[in-house]
């Protein structure tokens, strides 16, 4: 747990305004020093890429600026005249490099020791009360350099799995290795940022007051129909009226679905309820920018309060870009070419503000990593209840109902970064349903998810339409989700069609004898610092096997496989491969002989 914001964090600081005040050398190497210092006295683990990013940044200056300035009478160098380019190297102009290098190196270790040293959850928070446009960049600054780091160590350990040996030899050798894995993160650093802004947007963040509650808006058809949901209570919420079915009574399972929808489903509404529609979209076009063919071609849907629809179809056919077309954030956030017209509420998405919109249509991402925007779970799940004005002594109790909806109550003091993929996405699941959105966007929510877990999502879910919420996922485990369902519509080169049979697996072939074992764990415990994951784990790995771990959300599978690739230390136990001792071996030593594919 970070500490409070306290005296090195304020000394930190004061040498941030003190660099931009001065351009005096020595005061600079000074500033530089004291920022190593006060980097290194972090509590924790600060991020390196402060370290990193500083130093290339810094240098590059020093090096490009003698040849783009042109100061001063001492020559040092003088090269031969190319037009535009100052071949005249002085030494002022090397004196003004190095200081504005310097510079930037000690802000840039200034700033990640003030981020190391203060909870910068707590800071964004205190920013927003008096200044909500400066807390987002608070924000971005936060949470961008752990998703970057988060980068960095996939790509440096997608190069380990592969063989190469970034830690071996003299630092020339390193660096060029090196080297080539720098360009991916660099070039994915603005798409990060952008990523951030995004998530945080598609939480509510950005538009309106964040300190007042926003009376919830219904037509008078509305609210007649919700109020003859059947054995509901009102819940006034922000963003919308919704109303969760009294958990005394049993759920009451309906007939057919809805305009063709799976049999297994329910018509939930009322008898004689009036529809209501809480999303439409007309003729719906979009096409990415440098796309061919369109990601979305003449969509025309309906989604009624009260309904589960399933959208199913192959990879790349359209259907999370329906759904953030359906929150805002298409167009607003992916550029390309839109036409149509798609309301959430009677708001047109296209003139409203995408944080306005996504206030009433609530889009939990396909990765649960992406969704997350502080750095532990009460809070981030708060996030989105911050932003839509609900009172401070309120939030505590929906956190924990949301969290509890979601499956994912015990995880309320856990910080993000400790997580499975399970547990993120219980997780960012719990932060959409804390605000009650009127119509509840799900992008592939149970792929991560154990079977348990699923079907108490599902059964949330079904609460939430019975209450008259309108729910919209994408799934392509259609058996976990088809029976919830009122309605299934299959998205195949951005247009919609009807149900299709789901297809028959393919009959395993029969399995041969089995071979000699290839790898095996003895006795291995591992875990992260103070929390044991896996204790005493044994497992023998045979040549001609497919062998299945299964397990809830959070229980060491993922940990387990990684101990066998070498990413991940054991703190007991053996590692064998093809029965030699690999437990102290690095991960890009075990390759060839074993791959890893991560979750």
């Amino acid at each position: 747990m970070r500490r409070a914001p306290g005296p090195l964090a304020a000394l930190a600081a004061a040498a941030i305004v003190i660099a931009f005040s001065t351009g005096h050398p020595l005061v600079l190497g000074a500033l530089a020093l004291g920022a190593l210092l006060l980097f290194g006295a972090a509590p924790g683990r600060p991020s390196r890429l402060f370290l990193l990013g500083g130093a290339i940044s810094g240098l590059s200056i020093a090096v490009i600026n003698p040849f783009v300035s042109a100061e001063g009478d001492l020559i040092l160098w003088s090269g031969p005249e190319v037009a535009l380019i100052d071949l005249e190297v002085t030494l002022e102009e090397v004196l003004a490099g190095v200081a504005v290098g310097v510079r930037l190196f000690a802000v840039a270790v200034l700033v990640g020791a003030v981020l190391a040293h203060i909870d910068a959850d707590r800071l964004q928070a205190q920013v927003a009360r008096v200044a909500p446009r400066s807390a987002l960049t608070c924000a971005l600054a936060a949470r961008l350099m752990p998703t970057l780091e988060r980068d960095a160590r996939a790509i440096v350990e997608t190069a380990r799995l592969r063989g190469v040996a970034l830690a071996d030899g003299r630092w020339p050798g390193r660096l060029r290795r090196a080297a080539p894995l720098a360009l991916p993160l660099l070039g994915s650093s603005l798409e990060r940022g952008l990523d951030v802004a995004e998530a945080m947007t598609a939480r509510g963040y950005g538009s309106g007051p964040r300190t007042r509650v926003v009376e919830p808006r219904h037509t008078a058809a509305e609210r007649a129909v919700l109020s003859r949901a059947r054995g509901g209570h009102h819940l006034a919420r922000p963003g919308g009226l919704l109303l969760l079915p009294d958990p005394r009574r049993g759920h009451r399972p309906g007939g057919r679905g809805r305009r063709g929808g799976h049999p297994g489903g329910a018509g939930r509404r009322g008898a004689g309820a009036a529809p209501v529609i809480a999303a439409t979209a007309r003729d719906l076009r979009f096409t990415h920018g440098g796309a061919a063919s369109p990601a979305l071609d003449g969509i025309d849907l309906d989604v009624m309060a009260g309904e589960v629809l399933v959208l199913e179809g192959p990879s790349g056919e359209g259907k999370t870009t329906l759904l953030r077309a359906l929150c805002g954030l298409v167009p607003h956030f992916h550029g390309g070419r839109f036409s149509g017209r798609v309301e959430i509420g009677g708001h047109d998405t296209l003139t409203t503000d995408p944080a306005r919109i996504c206030r009433l249509a609530g889009l939990v991402f396909q990765d649960p990593e992406g969704q997350a925007v502080l750095g532990s779970v009460a809070r981030d799940v708060a996030f989105g209840l911050e932003c839509a004005g609900v009172p401070a002594g309120l939030i505590p109790g929906r956190v924990q109902e949301a969290l509890a909806a979601a499956g994912a109550g015990h995880l309320h003091d856990r910080a993000i970064g400790t997580l499975s993929g399970g547990e993120r996405q219980r997780v960012a699941i719990a932060g959409v349903l804390a605000p009650g959105p009127r119509v509840l966007l799900l992008d592939e929510p149970t792929s991560q998810l154990d079977d348990r877990a699923a079907a108490e999502l599902m059964a949330t879910l079904r609460a939430l339409a019975d209450g008259g919420t309108a729910v919209v996922i994408t799934e392509h485990r259609s058996d976990r989700v088809r029976a919830t369902a009122d309605q299934v519509l299959t998205v195949r080169g951005g247009r919609l069609g009807g149900a299709e049979d789901p297809a028959e697996p393919e009959a395993p072939s029969p399995a041969g004898p089995a071979g000699p074992v290839r790898a095996r764990l003895e006795d291995v415990t591992a875990g992260h610092p103070g929390r044991a994951v896996v204790r005493h784990a044994r497992l023998a790995l045979r040549a001609g096997e497919v062998t299945t771990l299964r397990g809830p959300n959070g229980s060491g599978k993922s940990t387990l496989l990684r101990v066998l690739a070498g990413l991940h230390p054991a703190a007991a136990g053996r590692v064998l491969l093809e029965g030699e001792d690999v437990t102290e071996v690095p991960a890009e030593r075990r390759f060839p002989a074993l791959g890893f594919v991560g979750q």
